[in-house]
């Protein structure tokens, strides 16, 4: 059995309140996952009532609350962290090819050098699919570092 803190507004909160996010601890059995709706089903066991919540915030009976809510703290902090670079990737995905450039042939052969084959038959189309991954590779990063160059000439002129 563990702890779940159950996300969810007092009766008298309006459901879109700054009071909505108040916490309340409940003693559950996580019964299942369902797939088709992407949350937990739990038994409340204070009240036998079977629910499904979207996420939980396990604390173990061990666990002091505030190494709990410090746990808690970084595990909000990480995921919006992924959800900011996420957001960069696509950002960054969506910008046309034409915002980079090719990777210079020098560089590429530079990688391709390192490449060896124990096969040699097929080592011209192996090389051919490598060297259009590595350019898109490159033109990735090319295009984020425009993105960051713009960002940063930006945020000089708000200074």
């Amino acid at each position: 059995f563990f702890f779940l803190m159950i996300r969810r507004p007092p009766r008298s909160t309006p459901l879109y309140s700054s009071a909505a996010s108040d916490v309340y601890k409940r003693q559950v059995k996580v019964l299942n996952y369902s797939e088709r709706l992407k949350k937990f089903q739990v038994l409340v066991l204070s009240t036998q009532q079977k629910k499904f919540v979207s996420r939980l915030s396990l604390m173990f009976y061990e666990e002091a609350h505030d190494m709990f809510r410090e746990r808690l703290r970084q595990c909000k902090e990480r995921r919006e962290n992924v959800e900011n670079e996420l957001r960069f990737q696509n950002y960054v995905d969506l910008l046309p090819l034409s915002a980079s450039t090719h990777i210079p042939p020098k560089m590429l052969e530079g990688v391709l050098v390192r490449v060896t084959f124990k096969d040699k038959r097929h080592a011209d189309g192996v090389i051919k699919r490598l060297s259009k991954v590595i350019d898109a590779i490159y033109r990735r990063a090319i295009k984020k570092c425009l993105v960051l160059e713009k960002s940063a000439l930006i945020e000089e002129m708000y200074k």
